[in-house]
């Protein structure tokens, strides 16, 4: 999950600890074994939405499984989640008002854009509705070889070039969201699985941004 953005690198920033049965609702509750290949970093995969916690792991406020120290070699941990569940209290006024938080004098031309929808849509589901159908209306072009950007890289996108992966259409939707006022994050997740009848398992990928 990330928060924090610098006009060019999004960034997660500081978390905060919360206890991992702070789940209400769902309809079902899922017990797995997972083994994960070492990628130098602290977080740990997990369905949503965690019930339980691994040993020398923590829960963050935005629900990364966190290991303490980096995962250095492959592991194999426990893990319970509950589908469908939902945090109990999952944002604060704090944490909204992070996910609102953008540079100045960056992507001016973003900023305007979302300042004009914010003058005629109040409602943030509206907003969100409205944002999609325009960006679905510019006729991007999905590529791995985009074109290098400069310091306007959201304005330079979503204006000029039109041309990038999913990064860039993360990056350019939470800004223009904050933009108009509506809280938004950029989430990394995980793409799809390979299932291996004979061995029982699911081979899961590290995907794109959301």
């Amino acid at each position: 999950v990330l928060w924090d953005f610098d006009g060019r690198t999004w960034r997660t920033g500081p978390r905060k600890l919360r206890a991992a049965d702070e789940v209400e609702g769902g309809e079902k509750r899922f017990e797995y074994t997972v083994v994960l290949e070492p990628h130098n970093r602290r977080w740990l995969f997990a369905l949503e939405t965690v019930a339980s916690l691994p040993p020398k792991s923590w829960l963050s406020n935005d629900g990364q499984v966190l290991s303490n120290n980096e995962v250095r070699s492959r592991i194999r941990y426990d893990m319970a989640s509950i589908a469908g569940g939902r945090r109990t209290n999952p944002e604060t006024p704090g944490s909204l008002a992070r996910a609102t938080m953008l540079p100045r004098d960056y992507n001016p031309r973003t900023v305007a854009l979302a300042a004009e929808w914010r003058r005629t849509i109040s409602n943030e589901e509206a907003m969100l509705s409205h944002a999609i159908a325009w960006l679905r209306g510019q006729k991007y072009v999905y590529t791995l070889l985009p074109p290098v950007l400069g310091r306007d890289s959201v304005d330079e996108f979503l204006f000029d070039t039109k041309r990038g992966f999913c990064e860039h259409f993360a990056s350019a939707f939470v800004v223009l969201m904050r933009a108009a006022g509506v809280p938004a994050r950029v989430v990394t997740g995980y793409l799809g699985g390979d299932f291996n009848p004979r061995a029982g398992y699911l081979t899961v990928r590290q995907a794109e941004a959301h």
